[in-house]
């Protein structure tokens, strides 16, 4: 099944309704909040071609766009097709990590982490992230 994954920040209007939307379509997401892992606002940037806004909302690889995208599928009646689709595919390479997967990549989470190819998916590196301290208790 693929993922849908929800990059946001507390309190942001915007990412409140872009996740109500998702709930009310049913759909299962992983929210990663930026203010909880503020170094992966790198990665949302180059993941979303350059978006510095919130909310970004992927499927699988696939970037969808912010709060206003998502309501616009919503509309148009696109979106649950969307998320069958979805539903039906594998968990794609190349998408971002949600947080459990971060923590699964080094056990550990900070801001220093260097974009590069994922060990667990082998992902392309311009939107995958592992730390380059997988075990270490210090940064270098």
């Amino acid at each position: 099944m693929g993922k849908v994954v929800v990059f946001s920040i507390t309190g942001c209007p915007h990412c409140r309704a872009a996740k109500a939307v998702l709930k009310r379509h049913g759909a299962p997401f992983h929210n990663v909040n930026l203010d909880d892992y503020p170094s992966r606002r790198k990665e949302v940037v180059l993941a979303s071609g350059g978006k510095k806004t919130v909310p970004q909302v992927f499927f699988n690889a696939t970037h969808i766009g912010g709060s206003t995208e998502l309501q616009a599928l919503a509309e148009r009646g696109q979106l649950s097709a969307m998320l069958s689709a979805l539903a039906d595919e594998p968990d794609a390479p190349g998408r971002p990590l949600t947080t459990e997967e971060c923590v699964h990549v080094c056990g550990v989470l900070c801001d220093c982490f260097r974009l590069r190819g994922c060990p667990v998916c082998s992902g392309n590196a311009s939107l995958r992230h592992s730390f380059e301290h997988a075990s270490a208790s210090s940064c270098t």
